[in-house]
């Protein structure tokens, strides 16, 4: 039996988050820029050697539609932010997508009183294959996942470059934060009677 995970992949417009979702579900390149609302797409996957389907959300990426983020991240697990390294506005603009999911997360949390499950987030930097008109540097994204302490990718949905690995990253971190949580949990839930 498969764990299914819900990811979303958020950033601003233009970025190439459906092209990335349709690159790694279909193994298509898609050129054509179709601005999204919500799609959503599913693929089952292995991942060291364990089973994960997946439920991906491909979000709009434009202002108007941020009211919605708040129904994407609530149920999700897992989130693949992604800005374009030809766009330095998108790799600023990413910073709020990233406090608005912990923000959420951390409110619902709350409500529900149950153990903190730290948001599962890679930050991907796509269109590497347009080095040319590169604004935002390797090192400004590496910086900013280890200040985050997330994964970091650099994409190219055109030539499949770190597709497959950046989804898979984020598989292994959802998993790993997961079971961080279920090791704490049960350390609490012994008592000691003297």
């Amino acid at each position: 039996m498969s764990d299914l995970l819900k990811i979303v992949v958020m950033g601003n417009g233009g970025v190439g988050k459906s092209a990335i979702v349709i690159q790694f579900t279909t193994n298509t390149f898609v050129t054509d820029y179709d601005p999204t609302l919500e799609d959503n797409y599913r693929r089952e996957i292995i991942v060291d050697d364990k089973d994960a389907a997946l439920d991906i959300l491909d979000t709009a990426g434009q202002e108007e539609f941020q009211s919605l983020h708040e129904r994407w991240i609530n149920p999700a697990d897992g989130f693949l932010l992604m800005y374009s390294i030809i766009d330095r506005v998108t790799f600023e603009a990413i910073k709020n997508f990233k406090d608005k999911i912990i923000r959420i997360k951390e409110a619902k949390q709350e409500l529900e009183d149950g153990p903190y499950v730290r948001p599962a987030i890679v930050l991907v930097g796509n269109k590497c294959d347009l080095e040319a008109q590169r604004q935002v540097t390797t090192q400004n994204g590496k910086e900013l996942a280890a200040e985050w302490d997330v994964p970091f990718f650099e994409t190219s949905a055109k030539d499949k470059t770190n597709v497959t690995e950046s989804f898979h990253g984020l598989v292994r971190l959802m998993r790993r934060l997961a079971s961080e949580v279920h090791n704490d949990t049960k350390k609490k839930s012994f008592c000691v009677l003297l």
